[in-house]
């Protein structure tokens, strides 16, 4: 069943929620990839993930910076573990051993991540986006 963007996630500022919203729909090609055993698909699902990811966190970063979001140096480490843990699951793929094993894993792990993340991480945000805090 596909990840459904619902407007609580939306954290009120446009590029960020449009790139939730690109996230969201990447994971989704990666599930649809992973359901049709089709390999290609999957390793450019899974690349295209990983490198939008990063336009995403770089971005928001930026944005945290800017704002002076007082929970920036966590929310930048948990964009590194992410990274980390894409960067295991993309190793894992490439395995001729055991990609089955990774692609499960990297599926579960992304429905979790990108959800979770937006709800732990992300809406806290909110209110320094919106004049709320400061």
């Amino acid at each position: 069943m596909p990840i459904e963007w619902r407007s609580t996630l939306a954290i009120g500022h446009e590029e960020i929620d449009a790139d939730h919203q690109k996230l969201i729909r990447l994971v989704n090609l990666y599930e649809d990839a992973v359901a049709k055993k089709d390999a290609f698909e999957l390793k450019v699902a899974f690349l295209g993930l990983c490198e939008y990811a990063e336009v995403h966190f770089a971005r928001e970063e930026k944005l945290m910076d800017a704002v002076a979001y007082p929970e920036r140096f966590r929310h930048r480490e948990a964009h590194a573990q992410l990274k980390s843990e894409l960067l295991k699951f993309h190793d894992g793929l490439a395995d001729p051993q055991g990609p089955r094993l990774a692609i499960d894993k990297a599926s579960v792990f992304l429905r979790d991540w990108i959800v979770e993340h937006v709800v732990r991480m992300d809406l806290p945000l909110k209110p320094y986006l919106t004049g709320g805090r400061r």
